[in-house]
C-alpha cells in the first residue's frame, strides 16, 4: 500500500487552509482505504451507538450495526448500561434483533441463554463437553461511555477516555440535558456513496449557497459562516448567524441554554461520524452510518424535552421542521451521488478550499493523522498547528 501514500500528496492538504489542497480522490474510491479505515480509524475512534433513551428501562435493548460490527446496546436488570458485540459465543449468531425489553437473550440457533449482563446461564446439550463450565462464558463487551444522555462506543479497549479526549465540547454543549430529551422526528437517507462524501457535505456551509438556497440558506446564508481557528483533536464547531423572519424557537425553552442559541446556528462535529446542533429548544444528532466501502447511511434525529412536543404549538413546529429536514435531506442525496460519479471519472483532480470549507479541512487533517506513518503523515502537532 506504500506506493499509494506519496507524501507530496497529503503535503497539500497540511498546508494552511489558504494554501491547501484536497485530498487525493483515491481516499474515496480505493476500497484497501476503506479497509485501511477500519483498522485505524473506526476500530479505535469513540462512535456514536445511540440515546439513552433507547434503553431507559431494565431489560431495554437495542440491536445495531456500527460500521460494520453487530452491537447491542442494554440496559441490565441491576439498571445498568452496557454494549456488546451481538454475537453468540457458540456459533456466531446475533443473540437479539431490533429493539425492545427482554428478561434474557435466547440465541435462535442452539438456544443458548445469556442474561442481561452478558453471561451465560443455559447452554443446552452441552452436558457431556468436558470441562465446559457456562460461567466463564459471556458476551463481548464494548467499551461504551455515556456523554450528556448519548451513548458512545469504542472497539478498542485501551483508547483514551471520551471525556477526556473532548472536555471542552462537554462543557460546551453541559446546558442541553440530552438525556432528559425525546426524539420527535427521524429522517434518514441512503446512497450509493463513499462515507466521507456525506460527512464532508454534512460539515460545511459553502454548498447551501447553490443546493439549499430556498431552505436553509435563506435562513442562514453561508457566507456569514464561521468556525473556531486552529485545530481540534477530535471535533470542530460551525456556526452561522440566524436570520429568518421568525423566531428559531417554536417550542418550549429549554432553560438555561445560553442566549447565542437563539441567535446562530451551531453545529459540534465529533470525529468521524457524529454530527450535532442546538437550539433554544431542541438538539438534532446527525449520524453517518458507515454501511460499506461505498453505501452510506444519514441519519437525522431531532430531540425536545419530554412533554415539549405537547406544548402549544409544538406539533405544527415539529411538522414544519421535519419537512424542512426531510427536503434538506431529500437534496442532499442527489448532490452526494453526483460527487461519488464525478470522484468515479477521469475528469477530477483535487482542487483547492474556499473559506467556507475549513471544517472540512480541519476533518482531512484529522484523518490523515489516523491514516498516515510519519513522515508521510507530518502530524499537525510537528507542524504546531494543534
Amino acid at each position: 500500500m506504500s506506493d499509494i501514500f506519496q507524501a507530496e500528496d497529503f503535503e497539500r492538504v497540511r498546508r494552511p487552509l489558504e494554501k491547501a489542497q484536497w485530498m487525493p480522490k483515491r481516499m474515496y474510491l480505493d476500497p484497501a482505504m476503506f479497509e485501511r479505515e477500519r483498522e485505524r480509524i473506526f476500530k479505535r475512534e469513540w462512535l456514536y451507538a445511540a440515546h439513552v433513551g433507547a434503553v431507559s428501562q431494565p431489560g431495554d435493548y437495542v440491536a445495531l450495526t456500527v460500521v460494520g460490527e453487530p452491537v447491542l446496546v442494554v440496559r441490565g436488570k441491576d439498571g445498568l448500561i452496557r454494549a456488546f458485540f451481538n454475537v453468540c459465543k457458540h456459533r456466531a449468531m446475533a443473540v437479539a434483533s431490533g429493539a425492545g425489553n427482554a428478561p434474557a437473550f435466547v440465541c435462535p440457533y442452539h438456544a443458548w441463554n445469556y442474561d442481561t449482563t452478558g453471561q451465560l446461564q443455559v447452554a443446552p446439550g452441552m452436558g457431556k463437553a468436558e470441562g465446559f463450565d457456562p460461567c466463564t462464558v459471556r458476551l463481548t463487551e464494548i467499551r461504551h461511555e455515556i456523554v450528556n444522555g448519548m451513548i458512545f462506543i469504542n472497539f478498542d479497549a485501551g483508547a483514551e477516555p471520551l471525556a477526556a479526549k473532548i472536555p471542552d465540547l462537554i462543557e460546551l454543549i453541559s446546558p442541553w440535558d440530552i438525556g432528559a430529551m425525546e426524539p420527535v422526528h427521524r429522517s434518514e437517507i441512503e446512497g450509493d456513496y463513499n462515507w466521507k462524501v456525506m460527512l464532508e457535505n454534512a460539515n460545511e456551509n459553502y454548498h447551501t449557497i447553490a443546493v439549499h438556497r430556498d431552505s436553509f440558506h435563506a435562513i442562514s446564508p453561508a457566507e456569514h459562516s464561521y468556525s473556531s481557528d486552529g485545530q481540534r483533536r477530535n471535533w470542530h464547531d460551525l456556526y452561522t448567524p440566524y436570520t429568518g423572519p421568525e423566531p428559531m424557537v417554536a417550542g418550549p425553552r429549554i432553560a438555561g441554554v445560553p442566549e447565542w442559541a437563539g441567535q446562530r446556528l451551531s453545529f459540534f462535529a465529533l470525529h468521524p461520524q457524529f454530527l450535532m446542533s442546538v437550539s433554544e429548544d431542541s438538539v438534532s444528532t446527525y449520524v453517518t452510518e458507515i454501511v460499506g466501502h461505498k453505501k452510506t447511511r444519514f441519519v437525522w434525529t431531532m430531540y425536545m424535552m419530554k412533554g415539549g412536543k405537547d406544548q402549544p404549538g409544538a406539533a405544527e413546529h415539529i411538522a414544519d421542521m421535519g419537512a424542512w429536514i426531510d427536503r434538506i435531506n431529500s437534496e442532499d442525496l442527489v448532490i452526494c451521488r453526483g460527487v461519488q460519479a464525478g470522484l468515479e471519472s477521469d475528469g477530477w483532480e483535487p482542487t483547492r478550499f474556499s473559506h467556507l470549507e475549513k471544517p472540512i479541512w480541519q476533518f482531512q487533517n484529522w484523518y490523515l493523522d489516523r491514516m498516515l506513518d510519519p513522515p508521510a503523515g507530518l502530524t499537525l502537532a510537528a507542524q504546531g498547528r494543534r
